[in-house]
């Protein structure tokens, strides 16, 4: 019965190990991974196909052989992978031009001018107010408790942007008709 069991696991490894022979055949390439660790698998494989018959343990015999020659295959390829030379080099790094808008913004923090709204004006506290009401309305906790609270304009559009919105308009800040 232990012979049954050792022979059904080391063909399972063998299935395994020829998987991995796969994707390193897919691959092409050896990486993560050390061939002297799969080598000392294959060389312990190779003492069990002396040990198994030995001692009359001929499913073990069958699966370690499976098991062996995996093993065996799978550090030839590494080997044969690994000192290949690359087909090609790869491509030079693609640098993408800079946006208009992120150039007019080094120029105007170069010239000191400020693209920020002046907080003091008055259409800009309107406007503020009009968005943190519309803010409060989309996301009160009467309507969605489980969403915090707006306490600036920064907040809101975060948890607009988290959370999602009713397309609430700055000048509609009534939640009946969304």
């Amino acid at each position: 019965m232990s012979d049954q069991i050792n022979g059904t696991i080391e063909l399972i490894g063998a299935l395994l190990i020829a998987y991995n022979c796969h994707l390193l055949h897919r691959h092409k390439k050896v990486q993560g991974v050390s061939v002297v660790t799969t080598g000392f698998f294959t060389a312990w494989g190779a003492w069990n196909l002396y040990f198994y018959p030995t001692n009359n343990l001929w499913m073990s015999f069958v699966g370690g052989l499976c098991l062996a020659a995996a093993n065996f295959t799978w550090v030839l390829m590494a080997i044969y992978y690994s000192r290949k030379p690359k087909s090609s080099p790869p491509p030079p790094p693609t640098i993408a031009p800079p946006s208009p808008a992120s150039v007019l913004d080094r120029i105007y923090a170069i010239r000191g001018i400020s693209t920020v709204p002046h907080p003091d004006t008055e259409e800009n506290r309107r406007r503020e107010a009009t968005l943190r009401e519309a803010c409060y309305r989309t996301f009160s906790v009467e309507t969605r408790p489980w969403v915090p609270a707006c306490w600036n304009v920064d907040d809101c559009r975060r948890i607009r942007a988290k959370y999602g919105s009713k397309n609430v308009e700055p000048g509609n800040t009534d939640s009946s008709s969304n």
